[in-house]
């Protein structure tokens, strides 16, 4: 009689676990999926401020300046990189990547983290 209790004990104990451990499971995808949810929307809204600076940089026209500040991490990632090509500027990070459209083909130059310079020079923009 001891030993079937000890035995029930056992299985349903060990239900308990493999549930237990199920949920656990599903709660860590969850996290991971909002985590990148939350990365997806900040690289959105850094893009749409970096594409906002060069539009605005080339529609003024000759002799526009603007001092501007990216930041040092987006989503929590500081390994990033930002590039422009074919009416695009280009956020990589932790090899993914998101783009936004620009009306200038490229911008000469390179995007630094911290504080930037975008100027519009006989219609070239430049940045520093």
């Amino acid at each position: 009689m001891k030993a079937q209790i000890s035995n029930e004990f056992l299985i349903y104990f060990s239900l308990v676990i493999l549930i237990g451990a199920y949920f656990l499971g599903q709660h860590i995808s969850v996290n991971q999926r909002l985590k990148d949810i939350k990365m997806e929307k900040e690289a959105d809204e850094f893009l749409e401020g970096l594409a906002f600076e060069i539009n605005s940089a080339a529609i003024a026209g000759d002799g526009y300046e603007r001092r501007f500040y990216l930041e040092e991490t987006v989503g929590g990632y500081s390994n990033y990189n930002i590039s422009t090509g074919n009416y695009f500027v280009f956020l990589d990070w932790d090899n993914r990547s998101k783009s936004a459209s620009i009306v200038v083909e490229s911008v000469n130059g390179e995007f630094s983290k911290g504080w930037n310079v975008i100027k519009n020079v006989d219609g070239v923009i430049y940045v520093n």
